[in-house]
């Protein structure tokens, strides 16, 4: 995919409004048409809350992507399009163009060439970056009258493509102690234990959808119930009934190898003990079931928790030596982002610089991560939803609904699918040519430096307090690619040459 940003500056007042026609078909110097899919939108601005002390000094930053039939400039002094250019599976290696006009309401018009460059190379229809990014289902259910199943399906299912569509993989019905009472009987799995013992598990919805996604690249899949907390855990009963029911439903269905397991989020090491024992429920009741484990401002992995099958550390809280001996044991270690780190090191602010978004999933290849998560992609947009000041602006909320429910993409979502993109492309080279990658990590390093780390520190929970920054990397360690984001793009295009070399 390639994204591309148009200023349309007004040459006078009198110009009002303008529409926007894209080429049919692109088509390379021998006159060969190729498959492409084009697509325009504006770029909404979105207020920030405060303005922002972290980065931008103005109430307004640009975020939604609006496509109209009409631009309207209303008074304004340039107006922002977000033009994507996708090839086909299909469409053969070379250059392409095309013209882009722009009509105004006066009449004129004004002639754009574009011009495409497709690779000798095809990215996989399944994710093989793993990812798990959740849609907050919460806000989804305030667009619909209750009890209306098929709409519900059709806004989530909606979100849900536009997810994998980003190369994320989304997460299906998984915290149903937010939603309404009806969505969580009817349509969620809503994992309960009979009377004599056995778990009673909804299915028919879940199933519909993960069998969709999975069709379209969905490669990991959150499967189980939610405990939010030690007390909702320690008040459930026979759940190992449950779970040894979720282990058969993902064999019987062919996707035990992609599914994770997701109980807990971020709970603290004073419920240790809880902790340990639902590791040794979900391995003991459900085998080949990965299980998940997050910690919140809190250093990990540790070794003082067991039965992990997947370390997801917050990307400034990092235990690095653990880290590594966990991945030489065969347990993968990705990272997350949530309302830190802030500014200069990646996240997905309104408040962090674009090239800054890109680097969210190029710092964890950089560094060694095997995966990401990111815990929601359009929190706070239900209707009516109240503005909020939370701590990192925008936090959580890359995908916005319209007035309908249906969601509305943004440009950090567009950037954080260009930096999962480029970790794509860096896994195919790697499985091709393990050297020509290991030149590229060593070229990428050189642009994101790290620190040495001490090996005499000790490192527990909470102490250092941010060990990722005392273990890996600089606070500033990304300045050089968000202040000079050509140096990034240029690496970005020898990697791509790179990879298209080996099909010729």
């Amino acid at each position: 995919m390639k994204n591309l940003q148009l200023l349309v500056f007004p040459q006078s007042a009198e110009l009002r409004s303008f529409s926007v026609e894209l080429p049919l078909g692109l088509k390379n110097p021998e006159g060969a048409p190729g498959e492409f899919e084009i697509r325009v939108s504006e770029t909404d601005y979105s207020p920030l809350a405060g303005p922002s002390h972290w980065m931008y000094l103005y109430p307004a930053v640009p975020d939604k992507l609006i496509p109209r039939d009409v631009y309207s400039l209303d008074r304004k002094k340039f107006l922002p399009l977000w033009l994507e250019v996708k090839s086909g599976e299909n469409t053969a290696p070379g250059i392409y163009s095309g013209e882009i006009r722009i009509t105004g309401d006066n009449g004129k018009t004004l002639s754009l060439p574009l011009e495409v460059k497709v690779y000798d190379f095809v990215l996989p229809r399944r994710n093989i970056v793993p990812s798990i990014v959740s849609i907050w289902e919460r806000d989804l259910q305030t667009y619909l009258q209750d009890g209306d199943a098929e709409g519900f399906m059709r806004l989530f299912t909606a979100y849900a493509d536009m997810v994998l569509e980003h190369r994320l993989n989304p997460v299906v019905m998984h915290q149903g102690d937010l939603v309404a009472g009806w969505l969580r009987d009817t349509v969620y799995p809503n994992y309960r234990v009979s009377p004599d013992g056995k778990a009673e598990i909804n299915w028919k919805y879940y199933d519909r959808l993960v069998s969709r996604l999975r069709e379209k690249g969905l490669s990991t899949v959150v499967t189980g119930p939610y405990y939010r907390d030690a007390d909702i855990w320690k008040n459930s009963k026979n759940q190992d009934a449950v779970w040894r029911e979720v282990a058969r439903h993902a064999r019987e269905n062919g996707y035990l190898e992609e599914a994770v397991a997701y109980p807990i989020d971020e709970w603290s090491m004073q419920h240790l003990d809880e902790i340990n024992r639902i590791g040794e429920m979900v391995k003991n009741n459900a085998p080949g079931v990965r299980w998940l484990m997050t910690f919140g401002s809190q250093n990990s992995p540790l070794p003082e928790i067991k039965n992990v099958g997947l370390w997801i550390p917050q990307f400034h809280w990092v235990n690095m030596p653990e880290m590594r001996r966990s991945q030489k044991a065969g347990i993968p270690v990705w990272s997350y982002v949530c309302t830190g780190p802030q500014f200069p090191v990646p996240n997905l602010h309104q408040d962090t610089p674009p090239a800054g978004i890109r680097m969210v999933p190029v710092a964890n290849f950089r560094f060694g991560f095997d995966g990401i998560l990111h815990w929601a992609v359009n929190f706070n947009t239900g209707k009516n939803a109240r503005p909020v000041t939370e701590y990192g602006a925008g936090e959580g909320r890359y995908i916005y609904a319209d007035e309908n429910g249906m969601p509305v993409p943004t440009v950090r979502l567009k950037l954080f699918a260009d930096g999962m993109e480029d970790w794509t492309v860096m896994e195919m080279l790697k499985r091709r040519n393990p050297e020509m990658h290991r030149e590229m990590l060593a070229e990428l390093s050189e642009l994101i430096p790290g620190k040495d780390f001490d090996p005499d520190m000790k490192i527990t929970a909470t102490s250092p307090s941010e060990a990722t920054y005392q273990t890996f990397m600089d606070t500033d360690a990304f300045y050089p690619v968000m202040t000079h984001p050509e140096k990034y793009l240029e690496w970005r295009e020898k990697l791509y040459e790179a990879l298209s070399s080996l099909s010729k």
